[in-house]
C-alpha cells in the first residue's frame, strides 16, 4: 500500500540521514591522509634512487676487487 511505502521511505530517508552524519568526518580525515600518502610516495621514491646508488657503489667496488 501507498502508506506503507510511505513509512519505509521514510525510515530509509531517516537511515541515509544517520549515515551521512556519521560520515560527515571522514572526508577530512580523507584529505589529510592522502596528503600524508603523498609525501610518504616521495620520500620511498628518493629512497629508492639512494638504495639503488649505494647498490651501483657496492657493485663497482666488488668489480675493482
Amino acid at each position: 500500500s501507498l502508506r506503507r511505502t510511505s513509512v519505509l521511505l521514510g525510515k530509509v530517508a531517516f537511515g541515509v540521514r544517520a549515515i551521512e552524519t556519521q560520515c560527515e568526518v571522514i572526508g577530512p580525515a580523507v584529505l589529510t591522509v592522502n596528503d600524508q600518502l603523498g609525501v610518504i610516495a616521495g620520500a620511498l621514491d628518493d629512497l629508492a634512487h639512494l638504495a639503488d646508488a649505494r647498490a651501483d657503489e657496492a657493485a663497482a667496488t666488488v668489480r675493482s676487487s
